[in-house]
């Protein structure tokens, strides 16, 4: 049995090499309560579409320098 795939191909958004990770914008709702000034223990996230610039693809030297902040 053959197998016919689209294949996408992605690259490190820093560097171009084969990313191994892809790291994107995640929404969570907590309920709030003005009153008091409390956000509840318990969140929702939130099924929002993903923009391009809100999907990074990085490669693991790319990760670690976008997780200490240089890039």
């Amino acid at each position: 049995m053959s197998e016919n795939k689209a294949t996408i191909e992605h690259e490190c958004a820093n560097c171009g090499n084969r990313p191994a990770a892809n790291v994107q914008k995640l929404w969570v709702k907590w309920k709030y309560d003005a009153e008091e000034d409390e956000y509840s223990s318990e969140f929702e996230v939130l099924d929002v579409p993903v923009l391009n610039t809100e999907n990074l693809h990085l490669c693991n030297d790319c990760m670690t320098l976008w997780g200490e902040g240089i890039i």
